[in-house]
């Protein structure tokens, strides 16, 4: 399945909209993100087999081979547009054209479905949980910045309570409790990193103690959310795998 991921690999040649709006590269990215619907479809209809069960114990990931297969595609993807450059584009084609087609659309509704949103899910968080600055000063989990700084962007600041968000709803409250714990440590001790986790619309109120996030709306003023954030507490301390809620 990593040749079909590969088809959206160079979505960092795109920078600006005019180059995106009929873009090549973009009919690929749909055509993957597709096909990982379709599995997940085909798995459901399969139905999940008796073992497999949705586990949150430390060190347990085992999955199915297809099962993990799917997890991996979209972690790729979500790599890719990692690798977007431009302000531009970014949130267009992380939010619309991965997050929402995949989150937004009962992808994850079914048996199986649900099993690869709870390992995907566990597999973004523990990647941010994994931030670590050593002794001297150096980044230990470069990926795992990139990775909040993708939930941020995709999630917003305020958890929607809608039902139809429960498959996201447990990644948004866990990557919001982290950022509340540890931002104002992480900018403490490295702020062009912390800077660099907040994406294009969200800034830090260092005064306040705070994150803004200005949603893109027409006209001069978008509305505008806050994170309450706390005093910069101790490094943070390994997350097991049970952190991230199951509903």
């Amino acid at each position: 399945m990593g040749e079909i991921t590969i088809a959206a690999s160079d979505l960092c040649t795109l920078n600006e909209r005019s180059s995106a709006g009929d873009s090549d590269v973009l009919r690929r990215l749909a055509l993957v993100i597709q096909f990982i619907k379709d599995a997940v479809r085909i798995l459901d209809q399969e139905g999940v087999p008796d073992h497999v069960h949705i586990r949150v114990r430390v060190g347990d990931d085992s999955l199915p081979v297809l099962y993990g297969y799917i997890v991996t595609m979209i972690d790729t993807v979500i790599s890719y547009t990692l690798k977007v450059s431009s302000p531009k584009l970014v949130r267009d084609i992380q939010y619309k054209s991965v997050w929402t087609k995949l989150f937004y659309h009962s992808t994850f509704n079914g048996p199986a479905g649900q099993v690869v949103a709870f390992k995907l899910r566990r597999r973004l968080y523990n990647q941010i949980a994994g931030i670590r600055i050593d002794e001297m000063g150096c980044l230990r989990n470069f990926r795992g910045a990139k990775i909040l700084r993708f939930c941020l962007n995709v999630l917003g600041l305020v958890v929607d309570q809608n039902n139809d968000t429960k498959h996201r709803r447990a990644l948004h409250k866990a990557v919001l409790a982290w950022t509340k714990k540890h931002f104002v440590w992480l900018h403490s001790h490295h702020p062009r990193l912390a800077e660099s986790c907040l994406g294009n619309h969200i800034t830090y109120d260092a005064e306040h103690l705070r994150l803004a996030y200005t949603h893109p709306a027409k006209g001069p003023i978008g509305n505008v959310s806050y994170l309450a954030l706390n005093p910069a507490p101790p490094p943070p301390e390994p997350v097991a795998a049970s952190a991230v809620p199951n509903a």
